[in-house]
């Protein structure tokens, strides 16, 4: 850092009152600008926060608040986006996401994880809390596919997921020799006793069937 720099801290809401007190020092002892961008709605800092509403307090006269949403094309969602961040009326504005369809209840975790399922045969991407969770869901995927002809069955992982040619899957570890990396995603063009020639944004790799039974999953 250099006199007359400009040193900016994203996401300042998450920043500590230790960390920030080590930059303004190094900022005040280089005479360089330290800029901060967050919100103090958003995430608070693991350690003792509050660094912005220090700032505010102690700075008022170089504070810029914003107060218009541009993230968001939809006046009514960018409304109740606002209303989520203050945390106001969540039970309204929970029912108005409902009637919207931005949130969708199921009966029951059998009759989500079908639904997903589906969503992941579209292409569509889905997101799991766990890795249990995703599991399954790529389980029942691939089985449907399997059932109308999309994808086979080729090999069965060690944690018991079938792969086949069609599948789209996750390396999972680094491998130089095989020249892949931890969660790359592939998809699979051919099979042969294991070994799976597979086809990405990096190009076309061949795994060995030792590496697929315990490294490869299906994303």
């Amino acid at each position: 850092m250099r006199p007359g720099d400009v040193l900016v801290i994203d996401e300042a809401g998450m920043l500590d009152q230790d960390t920030a007190r080590a930059l303004l020092t190094l900022a005040d002892e280089v005479q360089t600008t330290l800029l901060m961008v967050g919100d103090r709605h958003q995430l608070p800092a693991v350690g003792r926060g509050g660094v912005l509403d220090l700032a505010i307090r102690y700075a008022p006269d170089r504070v810029t608040q914003l107060d218009a949403v541009r993230r968001f094309s939809d006046p009514a969602y960018a409304e109740l986006s606002l209303q989520m961040r203050r945390g106001e009326k969540p039970g309204e504005v929970f029912d108005e996401l409902v009637r919207r369809g931005e949130i969708v209840i199921h009966a029951n975790d059998v009759e989500r994880q079908q639904k997903l399922a589906v969503r992941s045969m579209r292409g569509e991407l889905v997101v799991g809390d766990t890795r249990e969770q995703v599991a399954k869901i790529n389980s029942l995927t691939h089985h449907v596919r399997a059932t109308i002809g999309e994808v086979t069955d080729d090999v069965v992982t060690a944690s018991g997921e079938r792969i086949g040619v069609g599948d789209k899957i996750a390396t999972r570890r680094n491998d130089h020799d095989a020249d892949v990396a931890n969660r790359e995603t592939w998809t699979v063009i051919a099979c042969d006793r294991g070994t799976l020639t597979v086809k990405g944004e990096a190009g076309q790799r061949t795994l060995s069937p030792g590496y697929v039974r315990s490294h490869v999953e299906l994303a």
